[in-house]
């Protein structure tokens, strides 16, 4: 039974990184939420040229960027347009953008939750009130407490009032897989020097960002290395001090062979488990940290049974 202990000690390990990691991920998102799905390599722009938000859309969308989108943000109001495989943002209820929506000429919206209670019902549609007209709302938009998404309103390029905006009159902000290579087109477009986006918690230390990270990472790396420290009290290999210089280690190895292999299972089984059941924005960082849980406790099994065949060969020549 003792043997097993091993296995459901780095179980354990290997789901706590997974919550390690989901609480990480979890923070990082909702940060990003309330940033509108923005990512800190967006650019913004505040120009001061009289063009109007139509007609840099048009050449924004001539410039040859993938999988990007513009917001073109006026205090709660952001007007978005978006194409490609992007992040869309958490609804309580209806459903996001599709692509359509941002080519058809008839202008849909997306509500935060505090403003669910204002909107026009009519039926089981709701809408919200823009000047005079009624834009159909067909999702409403939900974060964390206090989070600035909840009191915003996202409409498309559509909407009456966007075509009457200039770009002295809001901000930009663009977002996209390759946006430094084509930074020199965007400046045209704008005749200004773009800003990256940073969010407010960029003011704390990387330390303060990250710290129960790291903590919490640091106490799993202690846990698995000790872990391959007391392998041989829980297996108790067998004594081997009779035995030959070369069969002492030929064991040795195939004991440690046998440790790494339950060690990778249990590792895994725990690392599978935490996938499923846990949220995780990418899957890299959960299992590159477990795999260095699993190679040092493979090395610190090592050194324990080299240490205790050392004191077996010191025991057979006594």
């Amino acid at each position: 039974m003792r043997r097993w202990l091993i296995d459901i000690c780095l179980v354990a390990l290997a789901i706590i990184s997974g919550v390690v990691w989901s609480q990480h991920d979890q923070t990082e998102y909702a940060e990003r939420l309330d940033y509108l799905g923005l990512t800190e390599n967006a650019q913004v722009y505040h120009s001061k040229q009289s063009t109007t938000a139509p007609q840099a859309l048009a050449a924004i969308n001539r410039v040859g960027l993938t999988n990007y989108q513009v917001q073109f943000q006026t205090g709660h109001t952001t007007y978005l347009y978006a194409t490609g495989d992007l992040t869309t943002l958490p609804l309580s209820s209806g459903q996001w953008f599709s692509d359509q929506d941002f080519k058809s000429q008839l202008p849909v919206a997306i509500a935060g939750r505090n403003l669910a209670d204002s909107l026009y019902s009519g039926g089981s549609q709701r809408y919200y009130q823009l000047g005079q007209q009624y834009i159909p709302v067909i999702g409403i938009m939900s974060n964390r407490k206090n989070s600035p998404l909840n009191d915003q309103v996202i409409l498309t390029p559509a909407a009456p009032t966007f075509q009457q905006l200039g770009l002295k009159d809001v901000k930009v902000t663009i977002d996209a897989q390759n946006l430094n290579r084509h930074q020199a087109a965007l400046k045209k477009i704008f005749k200004v020097k773009p800003t990256r986006l940073r969010y407010t918690n960029n003011q704390q230390t990387w330390l303060q960002t990250n710290g129960a990270t790291v903590l919490w990472g640091a106490g799993l790396i202690i846990a698995s290395a000790f872990a391959g420290w007391i392998v041989t009290f829980f297996w108790r290999p067998k004594a081997i001090a009779e035995l030959s210089e070369q069969m002492r280690r030929q064991y040795i190895r195939g004991l440690w062979f046998k440790l790494t292999q339950h060690g990778f299972a249990a590792l895994l089984l725990g690392t599978i488990f935490g996938m499923w059941r846990f949220y995780l924005t990418s899957l890299w960082p959960l299992l590159a940290f477990n795999a260095g849980l699993w190679l040092l406790y493979c090395a610190l099994c090592w050194v324990s049974l080299r240490q205790y065949e050392r004191k077996e060969a010191d025991r057979a020549t006594t």
